[in-house]
């Protein structure tokens, strides 16, 4: 059951990491960077 619930939850743990990083790309650093990975976030549930 642990297993399983930890499996299910990955998903949006990634989810949440990529928004971290993309919030870290927007804060400064790579402008650029920040757009694409926007643009995939966006795209990428479809």
């Amino acid at each position: 059951m642990t297993k399983k619930l930890r499996e299910g939850q990955g998903t949006e743990g990634e989810c949440m990491h990529l928004q971290k990083v993309v919030y870290d790309f927007i804060q400064g650093k790579h402008a650029q960077c920040a757009s694409l990975r926007l643009m995939m976030m966006l795209f990428s549930p479809l």
